[in-house]
């Protein structure tokens, strides 16, 4: 049986290739701090989704746009009337009492004219206070009006405790105190707490809904105990804080009709606990493939198929370096995938494989494992660009939220494909060869320890 392609001859080649994009990876690396640029999952922050909201539009523009294009003298005077009492443009249509007709009118005038709030991802980055050593913040527009912003603010490095307790002294405890002069803190907040917990006497009576108003969204706040109207319980965590304080509040003064239409926080601490479970889940999956392979293969395909699946994760990762994308938990989720994608198609070689050996026993063994690899070819050729075009569709069509995966996939894919073929096959016949070798050099040494020792009886042979 002959092959088409000698892939074995060009295992050389291939690991340069690999070898190649592994230094150039550690050079990435090094460069970079020596770590990867989290995404706000692991390292910690805030993800928010804001629209601008509404500004007042300036009289000369508002008498020659709005003003001026209304028939009836009656709705002009109304809406001259709300115009001077210094409402924004958006609680016009809240009034409540507009008939129906005005409100319509008037409705229908608003959106001829630009009256949002527009803005760059410049002024908004620039707008946002700085969130200390290594953070990041990353602002994607999400039209092309200008009016709506989603915003990722990492932040940085872990806060030390000094910070943490002048951070909750400022957003939670003097705005207490100043409002309520009596108020006593009853236990103290343990700040290596991943939820910050303090329960405090204000020493007259309240309602959540006005320690809600004075605190903010940032805080969570119940009773103390069931009709207890001064005692209660105070929740936050250091990121919420700093998300309200830094992010938040800047955005808010700039912006002051802006609406929070998302908003997500993430801790450090909690952030470094997904991380952690990551990577353990991630070696569990490759000891599971390791006993998989072993029971339904060989021991040796076993190895074989976990340095191809390492080899992925390392050149994904390599790329993620190399295009300055961050490592959040999307992108753990793709190299999972990409594992079993990869697996999946190193299983139908070593199948084949596996049944070529039966069939061609004395047949050498790099001419068995490349026949095998042809056999495969059309297969996989054809499942990898069906996944591949998919993948692009999400990388390229699928938004900013979907970028971190898709970009994962994407270079998985090819890796993938390419390390069934150029890795995984290779190290088989490396390490079949070797075993081979050895076993040979056992027997070799077995025989020249034991020669074969002459008998009397050749020795005495008579010819009659």
């Amino acid at each position: 049986m002959k092959h088409t392609f000698d892939f074995l001859a060009a295992k050389k080649y291939t690991a340069l290739i690999s070898g190649s994009i592994f230094i150039l990876g550690i050079v990435f690396f090094v460069l970079n701090g020596s770590d990867f640029k989290y995404g706000i999952d692991f390292q910690g922050g805030s993800q928010l989704q804001v629209e601008l909201g509404y500004k007042r539009i300036e009289s000369a523009y508002f008498e020659s746009n709005i003003l001026n294009k209304i028939p009836q003298e009656q709705d002009k005077d109304f809406i001259l009337t709300l115009y001077n009492k210094d409402l924004d443009t958006s609680s016009y249509i809240l009034e409540d009492n507009l008939t129906p007709r005005q409100k319509s009118k008037l409705t229908d005038l608003l959106k001829s004219v630009q009256y949002k709030y527009q803005s760059t991802v410049k002024e908004i980055r620039n707008t946002i206070s700085d969130l200390g050593e290594g953070s990041n913040v990353d602002v994607i527009a999400m039209g092309d009006d200008n009016t709506e912003f989603r915003i990722r603010a990492s932040l940085g490095k872990s806060i030390p405790k000094a910070d943490k307790v002048k951070l909750i002294e400022n957003e939670v405890i003097h705005p207490l105190k100043e409002k309520y002069s009596d108020s006593k803190i009853l236990t103290q907040p343990d700040y290596t707490a991943l939820i910050i917990s303090l329960s405090i006497d204000l020493g007259e009576d309240s309602s959540v809904a006005d320690l809600q108003d004075l605190l903010g969204k940032a805080v969570s706040i119940k009773p103390f105990e069931k009709g207890n109207k001064s005692k209660y319980i105070m929740d936050t965590t250091f990121s919420q804080l700093i998300a309200k304080k830094k992010v938040e509040e800047p955005l808010q003064k700039k912006f002051p009709q802006l609406n929070i239409k998302d908003n997500t926080t993430y801790d450090p601490t909690q952030g470094a606990a997904i991380k952690e479970q990551a990577f353990l889940v991630s070696l569990l999956v490759l000891a599971l493939i390791l006993i998989y392979i072993g029971i339904r293969f060989e021991f040796k395909f076993g190895v074989a198929a976990i340095i191809a699946l390492v080899h992925d994760v390392i050149v994904v990762l390599c790329f993620v370096l190399f295009f300055d994308r961050e490592v959040d938990i999307p992108t753990v989720v793709a190299l999972l995938t990409i594992m079993g994608y990869s697996l999946n198609d190193t299983i139908v070689i070593f199948d084949r494989i596996r049944e070529n050996k039966e069939i061609l026993a004395t047949e050498d063994n790099n001419l068995v494992v490349n026949n095998s690899i042809n056999q495969s070819l059309s297969r996989t050729i054809v499942t990898s660009l069906t996944t591949l075009f998919v993948v692009a569709c999400l990388l390229f069509l699928g938004g900013p939220a979907l970028e971190n995966l898709s970009f994962a996939l994407f270079v998985g894919v090819i890796v993938g494909t390419y390390s069934s073929i150029f890795v995984a096959s290779p190290v088989l016949v490396i390490w079949e060869n070797f075993l081979a070798k050895r076993d040979s050099r056992k027997v070799n040494k077995l025989r020249k320890s034991a020669p074969g020792k002459k008998t009397k009886k050749s020795e005495d042979k008579v010819v009659v």
